[in-house]
């Protein structure tokens, strides 16, 4: 009975070991021999562009009474960042704004990027001759602070069709002008834009 219980531990044992073997060989492949080849595989920060149906006409009920109607407007957005890089693609550094800030109860100076002088001297003189620009206010600072240039800002959603025909062709000639007009549908059930970016 001695021998036969050894003998079976000692296959046991070998079991595990030839086991742990295998899984510590595995282990050594997988995280350190074809570590850069699942590095390839871990996605990062991609931008992607869908492309939605266009709006599909009035809503009525049976009886023909329109439900919702389309209406067509367009968004000027700017992507910061990318207003930024054209800014500094001609200059050499970022225009700083001094601002006080209380710190423990004491003002303190502070110094951050002035986007307003950025956006002023870049899309916003382009859209200042063609009489599409509205005055800039704080959320344009609120907004590059909190957002950098992650999220588009909205600068103005309040255009029509017939703002874009006079003003379009021309504006796409300037290279520092890096917006987007966005025709949109919208009802009075819901907003739904006809491009939609997601990042």
């Amino acid at each position: 009975m001695e021998p036969s219980y050894r003998l079976r531990l000692y296959l046991l044992t070998i079991l595990v070991l030839v086991g742990f073997g295998a899984l510590l060989s595995r282990l050594h492949e997988f995280q350190i021999l074809r570590r850069n080849d699942f590095l390839q595989l871990v996605p990062g920060n991609r931008s992607v562009t869908i492309r939605e149906p266009g709006i599909r006409g009035e809503i009525t009920d049976r009886n023909g009474i329109t439900l919702a109607r389309n209406l067509r407007n367009y968004e000027a957005s700017f992507n910061l960042d990318e207003v930024r890089q054209a800014y500094l693609s001609q200059r050499s550094e970022d225009p700083m704004l001094q601002r006080l800030v209380k710190q423990n109860g004491l003002p303190r100076k502070q110094s951050e990027k002035d986007i307003v002088t950025i956006v002023n001297e870049g899309p916003v003189k382009v859209l200042e001759s063609h009489g599409l620009t509205k005055p800039l206010r704080s959320d344009l600072r609120t907004h590059f602070v909190t957002h950098g240039g992650l999220i588009p800002f909205s600068y103005r959603s309040d255009l029509t069709y017939d703002n874009l025909p006079n003003s379009q062709n021309t504006i796409w000639s300037y290279p520092e002008f890096l917006s987007t007009f966005v025709p949109s549908a919208t009802t009075r059930m819901a907003h739904s834009p006809a491009t939609f970016s997601a990042i």
